[in-house]
């Protein structure tokens, strides 16, 4: 089957078979697949499908963000690493990481460890999640109220400083998360609200 026809005929499943954590996937398609190529049925954007000095810079980023869930899931101490050294490790920990077979590793992790080798919302969008501030967002909550509580259910019975400084938090966490289609649908809201 071609990628294409793959990609196409994986898309239409995909949404029904996806949980809040991207736990659940329709494991049958992807047990012939390597990582990467579920991760791009799955619209990921994989850093390693850059430009070499696009990808050296991704990856200084991501060894900065995920340096702690690196070393606490690979049981690999990266303490004495330089910045450099970092990015070499990350490089070609993704490198076999993508050329693995999705049936050979546990769904959950594969969700987890595919954040250090592919594109973020805030990548994607162009925003800055660490530059995001509550007095920046107050428009954006007084313009969007309404729509934020319905989308983010359990800040309902919140007062609205608290609203405010979830919705904070709920950006820059999502803002975090790796590109996919789980959160395709959630672009045009994140790009509303969580910008500055």
């Amino acid at each position: 089957m071609s990628s294409f026809a793959f990609k196409g005929v994986f898309s239409i499943f995909t949404s029904a078979f996806l949980s809040f954590s991207g736990v659940a996937v329709l494991k049958s398609s992807l047990d012939k697949e390597t990582v990467a190529a579920g991760l791009r049925a799955l619209d990921y954007s994989l850093i390693e499908d850059l430009s070499v000095s696009d990808r050296i810079a991704f990856y200084k980023k991501k060894f900065k963000e995920h340096k702690g869930s690196i070393e606490s899931s690979l049981d690999y101490k990266l303490v004495n690493f330089s910045e450099d050294q970092g990015v070499d490790f990350l490089r070609d920990w993704c490198s076999d990481f993508l050329k693995d077979m999705w049936v050979s590793r546990n769904s959950s992790r594969i969700f987890k460890e595919a954040a250090w080798c592919t594109k973020s919302l805030e990548d994607m969008m162009g925003v800055d999640s660490e530059k995001l501030e509550l007095a920046k967002m107050k428009n954006n909550f007084d313009s969007y109220k309404d729509a934020i509580l319905k989308r983010i259910p359990y800040l309902k019975d919140k007062d609205e400083d608290t609203i405010k400084y979830e919705l904070l938090r709920w950006c820059k966490w999502k803002l975090k998360k790796p590109y996919s289609l789980y959160y395709k649908d959630l672009m045009n809201s994140i790009r509303l609200w969580c910008s500055v």
